[in-house]
């Protein structure tokens, strides 16, 4: 669940980064909750689980789903396994675990 400051509260209006399915097999839809269209470069970077850079999704803040097939900045696909992607423009900073099972 998406939280503020630690907690497990949520607030109104607080953005929110889903992913499905997740666990994952293939093809993954990120949604975009409660981040409007004036967001300031958005970027949604996707890392392995020592941190090592994996490739950028492409983001165009007025699509509330963005579809994503899984592969690296090559093109390759990426081994089974534990990545994190996080969405940043500004202050906004979200960072959401993703389980790929092959």
């Amino acid at each position: 669940p998406d939280t503020f400051l630690g907690t497990d509260k949520r607030y109104e209006g607080m953005p929110a980064l889903l992913i499905s399915p997740n666990p994952t097999f293939g093809d993954i839809v990120i949604r975009l909750k409660g981040i409007d269209a004036d967001l300031a470069n958005p970027r949604l970077v996707v890392y392995d689980l020592a941190g090592r850079y994996i490739c950028e999704i492409p983001v165009k803040p007025y699509l509330a789903r963005i579809f994503w097939d899984g592969t690296d900045s090559t093109g390759g696909e990426l081994p089974q396994g534990l990545y994190f992607i996080r969405l940043s423009s500004g202050d906004i900073i979200i960072t959401r675990k993703l389980v790929i099972v092959r």
